[in-house]
């Protein structure tokens, strides 16, 4: 019994810190997606508020930010 509580508070702790990770990168994600579609006059990508992001989520927010950084050079050489 003492064993399954270790186990299982070291489970939770291991979540804890992947959700506290998931979290801060969301955030300076999300910071510069605002940014650039301000820049842009695009829609900011959408992760709805109150959860924790998925990986997919993350690696989506990623590219589109990839791809507005992509679109803003485009932009700023055709000017």
């Amino acid at each position: 019994m003492i064993q399954l509580e270790k186990e299982l508070r070291v489970c939770v702790e291991t979540m804890t810190k992947d959700k506290h990770e998931r979290l801060e990168r969301m955030k300076s994600r999300m910071d510069a997606d605002q940014q650039l579609c301000d820049a842009l006059n695009a829609i900011p990508y959408y992760i709805p508020t109150g959860c924790v992001p998925t990986d997919q989520q993350l690696d989506e927010l990623d590219t589109h930010i990839t791809d507005l950084e992509v679109e803003q050079v485009q932009h700023s050489t055709s000017c």
